[in-house]
């Protein structure tokens, strides 16, 4: 059998967390209204674009689609939900109930954020100010608080900030990068597994490094290496905006005017599969500076389709038609669309869709 990539193995234990907590079954509409479209790349600008999959309702709106761009081969969706719409939904399921969703998950990060305190010591002042941006409950920046940091986070989802407000006495913004009004800048700015859910990766880059101390600030940034984390499920996983190669990051630090000066490849989310984390400083000289790779190529494009054919839950002919084209009856889970172990997938030839039955 082959290996889960980490985001069915995520997308897995999220639906079977929400079975057992027996949560609330919402629908959640979507409209044409409700959607952004992107028709050039959010990396290089390009308007080459290749569609991968889509994902539309029955006989209605298409609202999610994968596309990669043929000119610098970054895979990122073309069509999704705006900000304004996951923040009704959120909302819409908040429970101010003053416990976390996934208690195993919150250890878990306790963990990734020991190492990556561990591993940030060197590059960071003692006792300097930290800024966490999708810092969630709070559990992985309290380990720098313990540390002896002072910190704060950046959070949206109303649950999360409740939770690290009044469980846990941290500083925290409700609110997003994009919205974020800063009183001070940062020693150090935590970006771990946030940099692909956010609309506008350029823009939110530059953003970001704005928020460090000038001269000595430093942004930690780590996100999912594209090789590892695409499955077929990845066409359903509405909380991705993009997945990055190394030479995505290299040119967003490039462009910023800034270096890395660490690079690591953490299996901390994944015993099997390496993400990517990045130690970036301002200014793009420096005896310190390290390279990156550039690890996409034309023969990638071939690469990227095939792998969202990986562990498809139903059988498909030989030779299907590309794009993918997923629809669902609703959306009952608006990150993974459906809760898909509710119900199976089968493959109409008649439309060349793959369809969701529950």
């Amino acid at each position: 059998m082959a290996e889960k990539s980490s985001i069915s193995t995520f997308m897995s234990n999220s639906l079977e967390q929400l079975k057992k907590k027996d949560a609330r079954v919402f629908h959640y509409d979507v409209s044409e209204e409700d959607l952004t479209r992107l028709t050039e790349c959010p990396i290089c600008g390009s308007s080459d674009l290749q569609p991968i999959s889509d994902v539309r309702l029955k006989d209605e709106v298409r609202f999610f689609e994968t596309s990669v761009c043929t000119s610098c081969k970054f895979v990122f969706r073309s069509v999704f939900p705006s900000f304004a719409w996951f923040k009704k939904r959120w909302a819409q399921i908040s429970t101010q109930s003053g416990e976390v969703f996934n208690p195993e998950l919150e250890e878990e990060r306790k963990v990734r954020y020991r190492a990556y305190c561990e591993m940030l010591l060197p590059y960071v002042k003692p006792g300097g100010v930290v800024l966490d941006i999708g810092g969630g409950y709070g559990s992985g920046v309290s380990v720098f608080r313990d540390a002896g940091f002072e910190v704060e986070l950046l959070e949206p989802e109303d649950d999360r900030i409740h939770y690290a407000r009044n469980e846990l006495g941290l500083t925290a913004h409700h609110t997003v990068l994009e919205e974020f009004e800063p009183q001070r800048r940062y020693d150090l700015v935590l970006w771990a597994h946030n940099l692909e859910h956010v609309d506008g990766p350029r823009e939110s880059f530059k953003r970001v490094m704005s928020l460090l101390k000038p001269e000595d600030g430093v942004l930690y940034v780590e996100v999912p290496l594209v090789w590892n984390i695409i499955d077929w499920s990845d066409s359903m996983f509405m909380a991705h905006k993009s997945n990055f190669a190394e030479a995505h990051l290299r040119r967003l630090v490039t462009e910023n005017n800034a270096r890395a000066v660490h690079k690591w490849y953490p299996k901390l989310n994944s015993p099997i599969h390496e993400d990517i984390g990045l130690v970036v400083r301002q200014g793009a000289d420096g005896d310190d500076v390290i390279d990156l790779k550039d690890d996409v190529s034309d023969t990638d494009l071939v690469k990227f389709h095939e792998l969202y054919l990986r562990m498809m839950p139903c059988d498909l002919p030989d030779g299907v038609v590309r794009p993918l084209h997923f629809e669902v009856p609703y959306i009952n889970q608006f990150y993974t669309t459906v809760r898909y172990n509710e119900g199976e997938f089968q493959f109409d030839a008649a439309t060349g869709t793959i369809r969701f039955e529950k």
